[in-house]
């Protein structure tokens, strides 16, 4: 499991997970089990001591691989963590890099590292000893969370360290870090984690970062003019499989010009495998990309009016809505998709009450100007 994870994760892989900090192993199980393609075990913050970790990386079903947060920069934190047979670690506060270079040397068996060798969960407490011993380094993850602006400054210092697998941004401590705790929107939080973005962009680095949940979730930020096929997959990929059949794009009709001369190629540059993009051929029935129905502000005028013009939505958008009259009567007429407070839903043309919008059942992608 570890080699494979860590094989997709310098591939380039988009990899999802979800931060689990309670000592129930059935959470691992279920967010497994649910699609997740790696699980953030977080001792940092987290109710989680070794004995929980161990539980929990046992609970997890693959492929779905677990890092674990470890408390702090520590030979034992780390030993312990990889211990359990987790597929890696993340290291918070990694703030140059001489604290890359103790984590990688404490996480890689000689002569890679300094790793301790003993028997654990890892190598089959001892039945795969050698076979742990001499594998394990090609599997370990690696992650430095940078979360403060001293590591932002050392971002390119902290790439260069040898076995630093991807970078993780934690975005709140870094807003502490810059005097604005949980201003995580201030221009200067948001410019601080966009250089360390645009550092590893650089170096091929891959790197993370941390959603709040509520709201629908932001899959891609893609420059405009500049979307690729393997975002439009990523933001297909990140709904919910129950959600998909039935499910369609919305975004403003300068973006659908955008994305009809959206191509793949089979395997490489020079391999094209065609266009994503398929005019329907049916009078009154929509275009679709990838398949699905496309749906634009000239079916719906008021999508995509204003700032709205760089938003591509999709998902399933009449599953689970409820959406009511105030008499009771379900509204067919939802004309305008909206955006406030990082919540997107639709505006009826009549005043509604109960459920807006159903979280799960859409994803968004932002076109950066």
């Amino acid at each position: 499991m570890s080699a494979s994870f860590r094989d997709r994760l310098r591939a380039g892989d988009r990899l999802i997970g979800t931060l689990l900090s309670l000592p129930a192993p059935e959470l691992a199980e279920i967010a497994s089990a649910a699609g997740f393609d790696w699980l953030f075990l977080d001792t940092e913050h987290g109710a989680l001591g070794p004995g929980d970790v161990l539980r929990l990386v046992q609970a997890a079903r693959e492929p779905c691989a677990c890092l674990v947060r470890i408390p702090e920069l520590s030979e034992t934190g780390i030993k312990k963590a990889l211990d359990s047979g987790a597929a890696g670690i993340i290291v918070p506060h990694v703030n140059g890099a001489a604290d890359a270079v103790k984590a990688v040397h404490w996480a890689k068996y000689p002569p890679e590292g300094g790793r301790s060798v003993g028997f654990s969960r890892a190598n089959g407490y001892g039945t795969r000893f050698q076979e742990n011993v001499e594998t394990a380094n090609a599997g370990t993850v690696v992650v430095a969370q940078v979360e403060h602006i001293d590591g932002v400054r050392a971002i390119d210092s902290i790439l260069g360290v040898s076995g630093v697998d991807a970078v993780f941004i934690g975005p709140y401590d870094l807003s502490a870090s810059l005097g604005k705790p949980g201003r995580i929107q201030d221009p200067d939080v948001r410019e601080a984690v966009a250089s360390v973005a645009a550092a590893c962009a650089a170096k091929k680095v891959p790197v993370g970062i941390f959603t709040a949940g509520g709201g629908i979730t932001t899959v891609t930020n893609a420059a405009a003019g500049a979307v690729t096929f393997e975002d439009i997959k990523a933001l297909i990929a990140a709904l919910p499989a129950q959600y998909r059949p039935g499910a369609s794009f919305i975004m403003h009709t300068q973006t659908e010009l955008l994305l009809q001369l959206l191509r793949e190629f089979a395997y490489d540059a020079t391999h094209f495998a065609g266009f994503m993009w398929q005019p329907s051929l049916v009078a009154g029935a929509p275009n679709t990309l990838c398949g699905y129905p496309v749906y634009n502000n000239d079916s719906a005028p008021q999508v995509g009016d204003g700032a709205l013009q760089r938003i591509v939505a999709f998902g399933n958008f009449k599953y689970g809505y409820g959406i009511v009259d105030r008499e009771g009567y379900s509204l067919k007429q939802l004309n305008e998709l909206y955006i406030t407070g990082g919540l997107v839903g639709f505006l009826a043309t009549r005043r509604v009450t109960g459920a807006v919008m159903w979280p799960d059942a859409m994803r968004i992608m932002i076109e950066h100007a």
